[in-house]
């Protein structure tokens, strides 16, 4: 800034000696070229303030004689030859300029060297000078203004920004306690979320991942706590009648084929569920691989609940399908879709009672490219506290019925995983009587068998 200042006022100095020099030169032009004596402190009348109180006027005549000076101090030196900057260049008859300490007062000026030219030749030279002793000393006051300025700012900013510092640091600093807390297991730990407008994002990020967290840790017992219910009541069952057999039950027939039976039926039950949590962990953790095609959903549907028609007809259930013949192809694993069906038949048999109903329909949305499908029954319905939950892991599902067979509550999520899969959505909704359980699957375009093959590729 004090360098463009400088350039600045120096080139608008530069300008106002120029002007000035070339009054003087054409105002001494005719005396000088007649040999009149020339008042030279009067030459400087007319210059702008900035000139008049600054600047000095020498004339010389052409053989770089001082004649005259504006300044009464140089009295003692007329009629001497001086050194003055420029000088030597004005005599051989063109213009200088240009600022550098004069070698007869020892101070920086600026100076103009201008020859007067009379009958076409050079008679005497006007030398225009400017002390540049007042602006630097101008300019070192400013410079000084301004890097006491520069401190000042500099010690407010340094305590403005400590102070927001600490108000950063030790909001994070508890924070940093807090997931220390989480990291050890007390996943109750949250954080304050009275911090500064910086801070809160992080906070409330914090407090959700702590309470997903708290959540998934909840689950996580209440897994275990389900495992060993589930897994305990087979084995128990199982190690009664292995203690009947061994006691002697093995003798009667009709007690040892019940036993047996029970035995056959409790070992099933263990590799069903066994079988369920193997493949759960698998979805979860990405191993499910889809093989997609162009699929008759309309088809698959029908196949699903034919394969369920016979339980249905033992509990005089009454089925019924609405599916549209214009139903467009899917884009799925027909395999998994078909998995899917059979779970949620499944669990509406599992919660319809004796002579009710279970209604299965399609409908296409066009504009968002999906194919819903609904499985709806007569059962109880799902409370609304327990919706939010309906599809989490181990959820158990006597929600609805109290005799409802107890199971480990994997079904809907292997469901869940197999639609995310698909990225379509999944979702059940209550009405008067019942529960809808509605999944979305994508409508297959021409072009998902060029990116299939591309996959391969």
């Amino acid at each position: 800034m004090l360098q463009r200042l400088h350039q600045y006022y120096m080139t608008r100095l530069q300008e106002d000696m120029n002007v000035e020099s070339s009054i003087i030169t054409e105002a001494v032009a005719e005396d000088m070229l007649n040999g009149r004596t020339i008042e030279a402190k009067a030459l400087l009348n007319n210059p702008p303030p900035p000139l008049r109180s600054q600047a000095r006027v020498f004339l010389f005549d052409k053989s770089g004689i001082l004649i005259a000076a504006s300044d009464s101090a140089f009295a003692r030196v007329l009629g001497q030859s001086l050194t003055e900057p420029g000088l030597q260049l004005a005599l051989a008859g063109r213009v200088a300029r240009g600022s550098e300490v004069s070698p007869t007062t020892q101070i920086p000026v600026v100076y103009v060297a201008q020859p007067v030219i009379g009958r076409g030749q050079v008679v005497g030279v006007v030398h225009l000078s400017y002390s540049l002793a007042d602006i630097h000393q101008a300019e070192f006051v400013l410079r000084m203004i301004i890097i006491g300025a520069i401190l000042m700012v500099a010690v407010v900013a340094s305590l403005f920004g400590w102070q927001l510092m600490h108000s950063i640091t030790e909001p994070l600093a508890r924070l940093s306690v807090a997931a220390a807390d989480i990291a050890s297991g007390q996943f109750h730990q949250r954080a304050s979320e009275n911090v500064p407008a910086e801070i809160f994002p992080l906070s409330k990020s914090f407090n959700r991942m702590a309470q997903a967290l708290q959540r998934s840790e909840q689950i996580r017992q209440m897994t275990f706590a389900n495992i060993a219910h589930d897994v305990r009541t087979p084995l128990g069952s199982i190690q009664a009648a292995a203690e009947a057999l061994s006691a002697g039950a093995v003798e009667q027939p009709e007690l040892r084929e019940r036993l047996l039976n029970g035995l056959v039926e409790q070992t099933h039950y263990l590799g069903r569920l066994t079988n369920d949590l193997l493949r759960l962990a698998a979805y979860e953790g990405g191993g499910l691989v889809l093989h997609r095609t162009r699929v008759n959903i309309r088809m698959l549907i029908c196949q699903a609940v034919r394969g369920v028609e016979a339980r249905a007809q033992m509990q005089a259930i009454t089925m019924t399908t609405n599916l549209p013949a214009s139903l467009p192809p899917i884009w799925a694993d027909a395999d998994r879709v078909l998995e899917i069906m059979f779970n949620l038949l499944d669990n509406a048999l599992a919660y319809t009672p004796y002579s009710g109903q279970i209604r299965v329909w399609a409908e296409s949305d066009s504009l968002g490219g999906l194919v819903r499908i609904h499985v709806w029954d007569t059962g109880a319905g799902v409370p609304a506290e327990i919706l939010p939950h309906i599809f989490e892991r181990y959820w158990r599902g006597d929600y609805r019925r109290a005799n409802a067979t107890v199971n480990m509550g994997l079904g809907l999520s292997i469901v869940r995983e197999i639609v995310k899969a698909h990225e379509g959505a999944i979702a059940v909704a209550n009405y008067s009587e019942g529960a809808d359980f509605y999944f979305d699957m994508p409508i297959y375009l021409a072009q998902d068998d060029v990116q299939a093959v591309k996959g391969q590729l």
